[in-house]
């Protein structure tokens, strides 16, 4: 044959019957590899076997998942897929049947997405999940028109599913243009990945966290650095404010020459919503594990942090000092303790997809958000006592509980204590308020002691707190940190005795405030709703140039204690 008439053979066509159920089959083939693979690794440093690693049924997992891989070369066959489809078919024609089924992979989907054991696995949940997800839609929409009338058990199915993808579309286009309810806060993305944070209570933020699941800007991660961590409680958080505006990165800023990626220095904010030092520690001992700060700046603030040591709750840490002179962690909060190990583990996984995805889904969030069934997180709760700051007592009747102690203290009335007094201090001081002030300083200590143990340095700063009576007694202009019986700074007095004597460095925010003469028009300005709650932009920023001022300028010296010798 010459090359002429081979030219001129017609071009044979190549057809693949039902391409579709091929992709799904080599989808789902590599899914199930990806898995396995996954399983095996062990890449990350917390995963434990599913079933007891190094057990009988780990390995029996292991063999039986291995060896359904090749099932899926068997269906790659023309023959088999048609069989595939005619079982699917089959299935779709029974109702009850598919309906149970399509039940039981919707169960097994939750339990794969919440299980502590799957999400250890990051890429295998996520493969197991978007397997389940194909199973139910090719038993939902596989053969849709090929029962003429579709079936009704499609439809109780099908027609909800449609209706909350549609209303979730509408509220993310709502969110992308900022026009969700103020009620709707959206915190699902916190210590996650890239996690979806969103609300418009106080300023818009439609956000996400970083690498690692902190509100704060990415983290540069250059140990050739003088790498800085800020620990504290919300209001370092500042969940209120833009990731950009947060005190740490204006910090970073000023100490790199408004060149924060090319200078020597790098601020960093590990921050959580919770109550006293006991916290801090927590949050120090993991920025050590996974950052290796060269120095510790830890934020103490005088409206909450002593509460931990007034009321025991099982939400957070709770410390207190024993006849026999000793620091002990109230039994009430191991829970809360156990938590906090794991909170960002998971942020620091390789693959965390899934996690990521579910902090984006909004739904939910706007229903509690519209029915009032959200957290005020924000809110500044109307106070009866002028002596209590308003949004610290929402925090403290928000879940009240009876609760029977472990150790021998009359609790009842330490939490009447808490509450009428909202944290501010007498000016001779309590029982209550001293036993308060010796547990934050211990733990204080304990904080310093580890920060020596890893070669780095801790500074100490306070935030402190004004009540709605201060600004009533004070409403412009000069000012005192006394009102009627109360010393608004008598702790913070208290904390820069003890840091003096420890070496450590300390910033008294209250007597630094006091000393550049700010007025109470001044502070007012500082904070959000009025005064009675978080920093406001303006907040942070003050905050972290006196910071800067204090520690860090040309101009810094040994002592931050105004009038001090």
């Amino acid at each position: 044959m010459s090359a002429e008439e081979i030219t001129k053979q017609p071009e044979q066509e190549i057809e693949i019957n039902n391409p579709g159920w091929i992709l799904m089959v080599i989808i789902t083939m590599m899914l199930w590899i990806f898995g396995f693979v996954d399983l095996i690794n062990e890449s990350s440093e917390f995963s434990q076997a599913i079933l007891g690693k190094y057990s009988v049924g780990y390995f029996a997992f292991l063999v039986v998942y291995a060896l359904l891989f090749f099932v899926f070369p068997f269906f790659l066959l023309q023959k088999n897929i048609e069989r595939l489809k005619g079982w699917v078919a089959a299935i779709q024609r029974k109702p009850v049947l598919a309906s149970g089924i399509i039940l039981f992979f919707i169960v097994a989907f939750v339990i794969t997405s919440e299980y502590d054991r799957f999400t250890k696995y990051s890429v295998f949940q996520m493969c197991v999940l978007a397997m389940l997800g194909m199973v139910v839609l090719v038993l939902l929409f596989a053969n849709w028109d090929d029962f003429g009338k579709q079936q009704r058990w499609r439809k109780i199915f099908a027609y909800p599913l449609f209706a909350l993808t549609a209303v979730e579309i509408v509220f993310q286009l709502l969110a992308v243009a900022n026009l969700l309810p103020s009620s709707v806060v959206h915190q699902n993305g916190l210590f996650v990945p890239y996690g979806r944070i969103y609300h418009t209570d106080q300023e818009t933020i439609n956000t996400t966290t970083n690498r690692y699941g902190w509100y704060y800007t990415d983290f540069r991660e250059d140990d050739a650095l003088n790498n800085i961590a800020l620990i504290g409680d919300s209001y370092i958080q500042g969940l209120q404010v833009h990731p950009e505006q947060n005190l740490g990165v204006t910090l970073d800023s000023l100490l790199n020459g408004g060149e924060p990626e090319d200078g020597p220095n790098e601020v960093m904010a590990f921050a959580m919503p919770g109550f006293g030092p006991g916290t801090h520690r927590e949050l120090t001992e993991y920025a050590a594990e996974y950052f290796a700060p060269d120095e510790y700046v830890v934020f103490i603030n005088l409206g909450n942090d002593f509460q931990n040591v007034t009321k025991p709750q099982e939400e957070y840490f709770f410390y207190y000092v024993d006849d026999e002179d000793a620091l002990r962690l109230e039994s009430a909060s191991y829970n809360a303790w156990h938590d906090s190990q794991h909170l960002s583990i998971r942020s620091h996984e390789p693959f965390y997809l899934w996690h990521r995805l579910k902090s984006n889904y909004l739904t939910a969030s706007v229903v509690r958000g519209l029915f009032g069934a959200s957290t005020p997180v924000f809110a500044a709760p109307e106070a009866e006592n002028p002596y209590t700051n308003r949004q610290l007592e929402g925090v403290v009747w928000r879940k009240p509980r009876p609760w029977v102690p472990t150790h021998n203290s009359d609790w009842d009335i330490v939490f009447e204590t808490a509450v009428s007094q909202g944290f501010t201090f007498t000016q001779d001081g309590s029982n209550d308020e001293a036993s308060g002030i010796e547990t934050t300083k211990r733990l204080l200590q304990i904080i310093d002691d580890f920060v020596a143990e890893n070669e780095a340095r801790l500074r100490i700063v306070t935030i402190p707190a004004f009540p709605p009576a201060f600004y009533e007694q004070f409403p412009d202009g000069n000012w005192v940190p006394v009102v009627d019986e109360y010393d608004l700074f008598y702790a913070e007095q208290a904390l820069v005795t003890f840091a003096e004597s420890e070496g450590i460095p300390i910033l008294p925010m209250g007597s630094y405030m006091q000393a550049e003469n700010l007025t109470s028009s001044d502070i007012r300005a500082l904070y959000f709703d009025d005064a009675y709650s978080y920093f406001t932009p303006a907040g942070h920023n003050y905050f972290a140039e006196a910071v800067y001022d204090c520690f860090y300028s040309d101009t810094a010296s040994e002592s931050c204690v105004p009038n001090s010798e």
